[in-house]
């Protein structure tokens, strides 16, 4: 009979232990979801409320061809890398989010607008070559890699000597 008891009580300790995992992977899902939610919704209001953010758009709008030589060190420089440097870690969010996330259309369609733009695409070339030039590491490596599998970067943007004809040559590389 001890032995009967015995075993009802390792099957009941099982049980528990087996639905308390159960719950603690099911808190862990959900704590992770919202997390990922939060990111985004700050994400949002941040770049709604960003001035510097405004700038960019404001000229991604309206088609304002910004990018030349004395581009580079202004201050719409410094605006243009931390806009950029926000919108390649947004890419990791997208590239792992459910396909069914509304919130991620949102971000979607900016970087399109971002990656279509052609003085944006410009000073992303110009970058990318300089950077292999100095052999350091590109910035927005995963950025320009979302433009290329969504279509929106063409191959001549890939190609050294056809990107030049497009985009020009403005750094030294």
């Amino acid at each position: 009979m001890d032995c009967f008891v015995g075993n009802i009580c390792e099957i009941i300790i099982a049980i528990t232990a087996v639905l308390g995992v159960c719950v603690s992977i099911t808190t862990w899902k959900k704590n992770t979801q919202l997390e990922h939610k939060k990111i985004v919704q700050d994400f949002f209001r941040e770049s709604f409320e960003d001035k510097d953010f405004a700038t960019i758009f404001h000229s991604i709008d309206y088609d304002k061809n910004f990018y030349g030589p004395d581009f580079h060190d202004s201050e719409l420089e410094a605006k243009l890398d931390k806009f950029l440097i926000r919108y390649t870690f947004c890419v990791g969010f997208v590239a792992g989010s459910n396909p069914n996330d509304k919130n991620m259309d949102w971000i979607k369609y900016e970087i399109h607008r971002i990656l279509t733009n052609f003085s944006i695409q410009s000073y992303l070339f110009n970058l990318c070559n300089f950077t292999k030039r100095i052999n350091a590491p590109f910035p927005y490596k995963s950025l320009v890699d979302y433009g290329k599998s969504a279509g929106l970067l063409d191959e001549t943007f890939f190609n050294a000597e056809r990107g030049v004809k497009k985009n020009g040559k403005t750094l030294n590389w």
